[in-house]
Parts: structure tokens; C-alpha cells; sequence
């Protein structure tokens, strides 16, 4: 069979980054290619130029999209209008025996002709950005009324859909988003005392996100295990802490092709080098971090157990605690769940370290702690980052000015730190948060 998927206008197939829709088609044409249909896949251009490519046995066109209508809600018609025009055109040379819509009912409607059509619907808002207006509800209807089968990733998606449009009640089905039953199916371990937890961390909003997995959950894993537990953590609820060290860049660019807005935890302690609060500066404006929060020590802690300035000499973990510990406790209050950017290759208390673990009543998430340093180096160079400007001096891990020093070659990265001192630790990651 020649299978047509169309993803929506704004999604380039293959995924350069994120993109939750474009890897679930990118995806989903490889398997349907492996079983020896020809598959096709149009999606926006990339930028490039390229106007197609074929990869993993499927093959892929591109539609350019003008600048003038590549940004702003005003332009949102237009470019949708532009766009599914010319995939008509793609797919009459195709001539399909089906095509598979992805999201834009409208985008069904103008252009699938006569071909055998299908759509997905993964979450409420499947316009173009206008809500659910008079003037686009007869487009939306056309676009549903013309699909063979409405696909939808949830109950609560098909409930909503057939709320709106009561006439595509008997050709609209639940497809839970891929999980059938054998590729999502965790089971308990023997350490875990048979329970088993499942974790989802992501949107937590009525329109998107959440509910697939609540489905899925109850549909799929609790048949099977009982027992078996659900716990979410919505991105509102969700921090990233960093000192924006000689390693930080990494991960906040992973973080910031995900979600630019996600809150960024920055302890500024008082004894930083001026090269790391320039860094964070040079890092906030490189991957456009929209929420990034210098926290400094309480005025009153400082008064009263660090009046001169000496208490990193006289005891540096009391001088960690006034500076790093109790400020963290502070700016989490308002999460239950941070991200941070430890690796087991560092060593020491890191050695061991889990992807997910318990912070007092928060989970901490070291989303880091398998990969290997030159992975780390290789997202650099992908992104060309900036390295922080004390690498080049010897510092292979920066921290507090007074209890940092640089590193020799044959040394740990972190060996600079409290050098001659038994400690490794600032005390943020073995003193709980809560």
C-alpha cells in the first residue's frame, strides 16, 4: 500500500529538535516502511532548501514556506492556506492510496481531493490558532466530515471532538498515540517488591499532554499491575538548577530546545567569578532563556554567621549551607521536581547516581548521570557553544572563587575543588531540599 502521512504546517519531518508530533510520524513511517509499504511523508521545509530526502525507507518532501508568512498569528491562515495547497498538489502526483492528516481538520479538507483520508486529532486545538469561532467551524466540519476515519489519541480528546461535532461520532476512534499494549507496557521489578510507579512528566493542561497518559495508564497498566501507581509533574512545577559551569551549557541548550520558559535556578552565592555571572549573561541571550532566577543568600544569614567574609576558611560547609543549601531550599518551594546536570562520570558521590531519585518530597531528576563526557563535548560542538571562559585558564570545574582552583591534566575535573579539604560536595545534592 502507498501510505501519505501530511504533518501540520509549522512541523518539519524529520525532527531537528523536540517535536513530539514529528517524531511520533517520523516514526510511525518507519514501521509501516519496515513492513514493506511505500510510505511518504510531507512536512515545511527546514530551511535548507531541500525539497526532499529519503531516509529509513521513507521518503520525505518538503514545502518551502515564505518568511512573510513564517511568523505571527496574523499570518497563521495564510501560511496554513499556502501550505496545504501546494501539499495538494504533492499529493495528486503521489497518488496515495490513503493519506494521514495530522491535526488540521482544514488542512484535510483543502488538500486530500479524492483521495482516502484519515486524520489524527492529538489535542484540542487543532485550528490555526484562532479558537473555536463561528467563521471556523463549517471549515473544521468540512475538514472532519471529509476524513474516512477521525482518529484520537484519547477518550477525552474523542469526547471533545464529538462534543463540537456530533456528526463524526460513528468514524471516530481511540488510537492511544502508539500504546498498544506491547511497546508501552512496564512491569514491576523484583527489587521494587512487585509495585510498580509510573512517572510522567510533561503538560499537565486540559487541551494536551496529560490526558493520553492517564488513558494509557488506566487502559494499559493497571489491567496488568494492580497495584501499579501514577505520578505527574507538570512543567509549571518543574525547575532547572545550574550553576552555569564549565559542563552547564549542555544541558540548558537540551532544556531550552524543549521549553525556553522552563524556571532556571542560578545560585548566586556572593564569591562567584565575575567570568561565570558573564557567562550566564552570554548563555541567557545564546539559547533565549526566558526565565532565569539569581538567587542570592538571606541578608540576615550573612549577618549573622559571615559578618567578615571568612566562614569558606574557618568552615566551608556552613559557608556552603548560608550560601547554596538554604537559598536552593528557598527558590524550590514553589516546584516538586528539579533537574540538574551531575554525571556518574565525575565520580566520588556521583559515581552511583540514579536518573530519577526522592529529594524529601520532591523528585530530582539527573537526566545526565549515563552519558559520557564525550557526549557532552559532541552537544557543544553540535550547537557550537561557548566554553566558560576559565576553561582555557585550567578550570575544569568553577565553582566559589576562594574554594576553587584549577585542575592539572592527569587530575579529575573536580579535584580543583576544595582542594586539601575532605569534602567534595557543596552539600545541594546530600542535604534533602525539603
Amino acid at each position: 500500500m502507498k501510505i501519505c502521512h501530511v504533518a501540520p504546517e509549522l512541523l518539519p519531518v524529520p525532527p531537528t529538535k523536540g517535536g513530539a508530533i514529528e517524531r511520533w510520524i517520523r516514526d510511525a513511517a518507519g514501521r509501516l516502511a519496515q513492513r514493506g509499504h511505500e510510505l511518504h511523508v510531507i512536512s515545511r521545509d527546514h530551511g535548507d532548501g531541500a525539497t526532499s530526502m529519503s531516509e529509513g525507507g521513507v521518503h520525505y518532501h518538503f514545502v518551502p514556506i515564505p518568511s512573510r508568512l513564517d511568523a505571527g498569528l496574523p499570518a497563521g491562515a495564510a501560511r496554513g492556506a499556502w501550505y496545504y495547497s501546494r501539499v495538494r498538489a504533492l499529493v495528486a502526483a503521489l497518488a496515495p492510496d490513503v493519506v494521514h492528516h495530522h491535526s488540521r481538520p482544514a488542512g484535510l479538507w483543502i488538500s486530500s481531493g479524492r483521495t482516502r483520508s484519515v486524520i489524527s486529532l492529538h489535542s484540542m486545538a487543532y485550528g490555526w490558532g484562532f479558537g473555536y469561532r463561528g467563521w471556523d467551524r463549517p471549515l473544521f466540519t468540512r475538514g472532519l466530515q471529509a476524513a474516512s476515519r477521525v482518529l484520537c489519541v484519547s477518550d477525552f480528546i474523542r469526547r471533545h471532538t464529538i462534543d463540537r461535532y456530533p456528526s463524526i461520532a460513528a468514524k471516530a476512534l481511540t488510537i492511544y498515540n502508539g500504546v498498544d499494549g506491547n511497546t508501552f507496557a512496564p512491569r514491576p521489578t523484583d527489587d521494587a517488591g512487585g509495585k510498580l510507579t509510573v512517572l510522567y512528566v510533561g503538560r499537565v493542561e486540559q487541551r494536551k499532554g496529560v490526558h493520553v497518559i492517564v488513558d494509557a495508564f488506566e487502559r494499559v497498566i493497571s489491567p496488568r499491575v494492580p497495584a501499579a501507581t501514577l505520578k505527574i509533574v507538570g512543567r509549571e512545577h518543574l525547575a532547572l538548577v545550574s550553576s552555569f559551569g564549565t559542563e552547564s551549557a549542555a544541558l540548558l541548550k537540551v532544556m531550552a530546545d524543549v521549553d525556553p520558559a522552563i524556571p532556571v535556578v542560578f545560585l548566586d552565592t556572593g564569591w562567584l567569578f565575575e567570568e561565570t555571572l558573564a557567562y550566564r549573561d552570554t548563555l541567557i541571550a545564546r539559547l533565549g532563556l526566558r526565565d532565569v532566577r539569581s538567587i542570592k543568600p538571606a541578608e540576615e544569614a550573612l549577618s549573622r554567621e559571615d559578618p567578615n567574609r571568612e566562614l569558606w576558611f574557618s568552615d566551608p560547609d556552613a559557608c556552603c549551607r548560608i550560601r547554596k543549601v538554604e537559598p536552593l531550599a528557598r527558590a524550590l518551594a514553589p516546584f516538586s521536581a528539579w533537574i540538574n546536570g551531575r554525571k556518574r562520570f565525575q565520580g566520588g558521590l556521583r559515581a552511583a547516581i540514579p536518573v530519577v531519585e526522592q529529594d524529601g518530597i520532591r523528585l530530582k531528576f539527573n537526566p545526565f548521570a549515563n552519558v559520557i563526557r564525550e557526549e557532552i563535548e559532541e552537544i557543544y560542538a553540535a550547537a557550537k557553544l561557548p566554553p566558560h571562559p576559565l576553561v582555557a585558564s585550567g578550570f575544569l570545574s568553577v565553582g566559589c572563587m576562594p574554594c576553587t582552583s584549577r585542575s592539572e591534566a592527569d587530575e579529575d575535573a573536580r579535584a580543583g575543588r576544595w582542594r586539601g579539604r575532605d569534602k567534595t560536595e557543596c552539600g545541594i545534592h546530600t542535604t534533602p531540599t525539603s
